[in-house]
Parts: structure tokens; sequence; C-alpha cells
């Protein structure tokens, strides 16, 4: 189950797992495709999120109440306003 006073912290504008120093989002693309992009989310809930559809791939077994709730969208907003963040890098 979910922490309910998740909060996402961030060092440097990068969100870090503090128990491992993994990161919390990791950005990429595919060979077929290089123009959608997609954030992977490494911790529970472990998902895929492709940018331009917003579709989401879980990697992880989860039910439906979680996947619909509000920390999962807490999640996703998340790494959308983090994607935001990592774009405006390569614009400036």
């Amino acid at each position: 189950m979910f922490d309910k006073d998740f909060e996402l912290e961030m060092e440097n504008n990068f969100p870090i797992n503090e128990s491992n120093n993994f990161p919390k989002f990791i950005l990429g693309d595919t060979f077929e495709n290089e123009e959608i992009l997609f954030v992977t989310h490494t911790e529970y809930p472990q998902f895929i999120l492709n940018i331009e559809t917003q579709e989401i791939k879980f990697l992880c077994k989860i039910n439906n109440e979680e996947k619909n709730s509000q920390t999962t969208k807490y999640l996703i907003q998340n790494a959308l306003a983090w994607t935001d963040l990592e774009l405006d890098k390569y614009t400036d």
C-alpha cells in the first residue's frame, strides 16, 4: 500500500531515492520513434509513462484502487513536472 504522506524530494531538481541513490524518474525514447518520450518511475508502483499520450504501463502488480488513487495521480503529475524541468535544460 502507498505511503499517504508521500512527498517528492528533489536534489538539484533531480529526484533521488535516498535508500539506494538511484533516480526516481528516468527519461527515455525508442529507436522506432525518437519523437515520443517516456518517463520510467523506478519506485513502487513502477510504471512507464508515455509523455505524449499520457498512457501508463505499470511494471508491477497493482490493483484498481491503487491505480486510481490520489498517490498514483500525484506520481504521474510529478513525472510530468520532472520531464518539463529536464527538457527545459535542453532548450536553454
